[in-house]
């Protein structure tokens, strides 16, 4: 399978040029606070699910696509198993807490949707986001059990909750759809039409977001802060290449070391910032991390794509 980088490098840079709109929206205060958190309620209670059930209903049945997709839950929770183990040392020498909570929350939890899913569909169209949606199934699974457990550390107020890790926003379209697909319900489309447009809104908005992020950091923070450009280096570059020669070690097929080449270095999940904030877990600094990992990722996914292409060839 032949990846063409340059249009993935296009779809990386229309998402940096959409954080850039964001970053300049919040400075100049046509988005504010309150705004901020109504776009993002906006992207997790009305965009998600309908994302991922279009993503899911977009692509004929055919038993081989289905099995492949639960393929991809496995290879999505092994991914992010390595990841945790690799964060949970990476991590151990910051002394602080809270900041090695955000740190290490913000090493295993990637962008897998909102990001994820146009850089997908540059690279392999419509069955990419459909693989995609099977991937955000294991990291919405881990993302409330495993997740949780490191948030927790230290506090009586945040615990895992395993009804949360199926009845989520992610999780519960995920499996909607799924049930959908096999049963090869002949749905209408005036319905598709309507989850295509709702589901349109959530990589403009959360962009959008992430720039406001962005914003509410000082220049100094965002460029001057020696331990976020460590945290970037590791988190876009050195865990996703280990996750590659890992994937490529196992013998995955081409499409899988693609597939977790570009899932396991997306920038951090926006959910880190919105748990920060919720917790008060280091809030600014969850802010950095995901505001600094997404401009860095318009040079490094191509540059992961390449090394996926290099250990393919191998």
């Amino acid at each position: 399978m032949e990846i063409d980088i340059t249009i993935v490098l296009g779809a990386v840079l229309t998402l940096f040029l959409l954080i850039l709109v964001g970053y300049f929206a919040r400075k100049t205060g046509i988005i504010d606070d309150a705004l901020s958190k109504k776009l993002s309620n906006i992207v997790i209670v009305l965009g998600q699910a309908p994302m991922l059930l279009g993503a899911l209903l977009k692509n004929d049945y055919s038993p081989e696509l289905l099995k492949t997709g639960l393929t991809v839950i496995v290879i999505g929770l092994a991914a992010h198993i390595l990841l945790a183990v690799m964060a949970h040392f990476l991590t151990l020498g910051f002394r602080e807490p809270d900041e090695r909570k955000i740190l290490e929350f913000s090493m295993i939890f990637a962008n897998c949707a909102f990001i994820g899913f146009p850089i997908l569909e540059a690279a392999f169209g419509p069955e990419g986001l459909f693989y995609g949606s099977f991937y955000v199934i294991s990291f919405n699974i881990f993302m409330w059990s495993y997740g949780m457990i490191v948030l927790g550390r230290g506090r009586d107020d945040i615990k895992m909750n395993p009804k949360k890790m199926i009845l989520n926003y992610g999780t519960t379209p995920c499996i909607i759809g799924l049930v959908l697909y096999i049963w090869q319900l002949d749905l209408p489309d005036f319905f598709l039409n309507a989850c295509t447009y709702l589901g349109n809104l959530c990589t403009p908005l959360s962009t959008l977001v992430i720039g406001g992020l962005l914003a509410t950091c000082t220049l100094r923070e965002l460029f001057l802060n020696r331990k976020i450009y460590l945290f970037c280096v590791l988190k876009l570059l050195i865990l996703p290449t280990v996750i590659i020669f890992i994937a490529r070690l196992c013998q995955l097929p081409e499409t899988m070391i693609y597939l977790v080449a570009v899932m396991s270095g997306l920038p951090t999940a926006a959910n880190t910032a919105m748990f920060a904030e919720i917790y008060d877990i280091k809030p600014r600094y969850a802010a950095q991390a995901v505001g600094m990992s997404s401009l860095l990722s318009v040079v490094t996914i191509p540059l992961l794509l390449m090394i996926a292409k290099l250990a393919v060839s191998l």
